[in-house]
């Protein structure tokens, strides 16, 4: 008898233990706080890579627009290429940023883009351009464009080291690349204003 008696106040006990939900929210939050973190971080570094790029795209343009508005020298152009930290405003352009801006002619009455030829190139921030150098055929051009039959264009390639801010330990730094074309405005300027 007094083992039922002891069994029916245990499950007297249960039996509250199971209507009650007090503590519940804290065992749900548990659950759900970690995740909810997780998926605000990774919105708010999905948003700076995109921001960013679209930073690297103003400068690239700006810049190259800049510089094909008239014939110019060779101290304009970098001190042009000085203002991409002020058009990366309001965030930090170094150390991850650089930037660099070349010519490219066909100075020959051609249609081939084999006569293509970079006739000037300059940069900030140690940059080396994927399109080749000075002198040289030019090679890696955005969306394989090509200039023939005495026609120039200048090209912007803006670089940047990329490290993520909230998950730098799982997601490896990224080199973001840009590019803008423009075809100068006056003159071909195959040679800058001296």
């Amino acid at each position: 008898m007094e083992s039922a008696v002891q069994n029916n106040k245990t499950l007297r006990i249960l039996r509250k233990f199971k209507k009650s939900e007090r503590g519940a929210i804290f065992v749900e939050m548990a659950i759900v706080l970690p995740i909810f973190i997780l998926l605000i971080s990774g919105i708010f570094e999905i948003s700076m890579f995109i921001l960013i790029h679209n930073k690297l795209l103003r400068v690239a343009g700006v810049i190259g627009d800049t510089i094909t508005r008239q014939n110019t020298t060779a101290a304009n152009i970098v001190a042009i290429l000085n203002t991409s930290y002020n058009l990366f405003q309001p965030l930090t352009f170094t150390p991850g940023g650089s930037v660099v801006v070349t010519q490219i002619s066909n100075s020959k009455l051609s249609a081939s883009a084999a006569d293509m030829l970079i006739n000037w190139q300059y940069s900030i921030n140690g940059a080396v351009s994927k399109l080749g150098s000075t002198g040289k055929f030019p090679s890696n051009l955005p969306n394989n464009i090509f200039v023939t039959s005495n026609q120039s264009m200048v090209v912007t390639e803006v670089f940047y080291e990329y490290k993520p801010l909230v998950f730098p330990n799982f997601i490896a730094n990224q080199t973001i690349y840009v590019t803008s074309v423009y075809v100068p405005r006056v003159g071909d300027m195959n040679v800058l204003v001296s």
